[in-house]
């Protein structure tokens, strides 16, 4: 499913990027982010402030920029 959600994005949206957000502690959804190519960067991670201080404020993002590809 997670392939099919950045295919629809990019190839029927055309969005230029795709975002996935999820808590640091959520090692699973993580490792689908990164077993479809998205990546991360620790300066990038934030404290969701819509969530009480704990466990599950501390957010990872990652992302995907879509690739282009060259037209003859």
């Amino acid at each position: 499913m997670a392939l099919a959600a950045l295919r629809y994005g990019f190839d029927t949206l055309r969005l230029p990027e795709i975002l996935a957000i999820t808590t640091r502690m959520n090692l699973r959804s993580q490792a689908v982010m990164r077993r479809i190519g998205m990546t991360t960067d620790s300066a990038e991670d934030f404290d969701d402030p819509e969530v009480a201080v704990g466990p599950l404020r501390r957010c990872v993002l990652y992302r995907k920029r879509a690739e282009r590809v060259a037209r003859r």
